[in-house]
This record gives structure tokens, sequence and C-alpha cells, in this order.
């Protein structure tokens, strides 16, 4: 069985989720148990963001990379 390697975005992009989320769930958790009047809204925002931030990245670094791979099959250069 052949063992694929991950582009180094994507191990980039997996390193920032685990502390994005890490980060984002501590705050929220802050805010419920330390706050007296912690509005819904603001930690339905949190908990949002927790999943939109690292979702975006993803997008950004997949559309990257086809395009960037798109453009070395044109020029004809291989990936390392």
């Amino acid at each position: 069985m052949e063992s694929r390697k991950w582009p180094l975005w994507t191990r980039f992009w997996l390193l920032f989720t685990a502390i994005w989320v890490a980060v984002s769930l501590l705050h929220a958790l802050t805010l419920a148990t330390l706050g007296d009047d912690v509005p819904g809204n603001r930690l339905a925002t949190i908990l949002l963001a927790t999943v939109l931030v690292p979702g975006a990245l993803y997008g950004i670094g997949w559309i990257w990379e086809r395009i960037r791979g798109a453009r070395r099959r044109v020029m004809g250069t291989k990936r390392r």
C-alpha cells in the first residue's frame, strides 16, 4: 500500500486548525463560565468562527493548489 504525502499547505492547515479550535473553545468556555451575562449571540458567533475560519482557509489553500498545479502543468515543471 502506497502512502501519499500531504502537501505542505495541508499540514500547516491542520496545525493551524488544531490551535485555532483549542483557543476558540477555551474563549467560549471562559465566556460561558465566568461571564455573568453572556449573550447567546456572542457565544454563537465565537462557536461559528471556530468552524468557519479553518474551513475558509482550507478552501483558499485548495483553490491555490488547483491554480498553482494547473500553472505547473502548463509550464511542464514537476512537483517536489
